[in-house]
């Protein structure tokens, strides 16, 4: 409701400055939230490209399945002919 306030070109007065403010947090909300909602499902696809037998177990989301790869990157011997880890894991 507080991106919506419309107001003069600046606040004048403290409930002016008040809804400006509100309204600058709202909006800067709203964009991250869609920003959230765009990475999560980028997340959710290469997670399930990497690992779908993974995500496919009960209980185990795309958060989880995504913090389990790169612990997994991280203390992964990789000096005695292991193979490189996909670009797509790489952090």
């Amino acid at each position: 409701m507080a991106a919506r306030f419309r107001l003069a070109d600046g606040p004048r007065d403290v409930p002016t400055a008040t809804k400006f403010a509100l309204r600058s947090v709202a909006r800067r909300y709203e964009a991250l939230s869609r920003e959230i909602d765009e990475l999560e499902a980028h997340l959710d696809r290469l997670v399930g490209q990497v690992a779908p037998e993974l995500v496919s177990l009960a209980g185990i989301g795309t958060d989880s399945a995504a913090t389990l790869l790169i612990v997994a990157l991280k203390t992964t011997p990789r000096g005695w002919g292991a193979k490189p880890p996909s670009p797509i894991c790489a952090g």
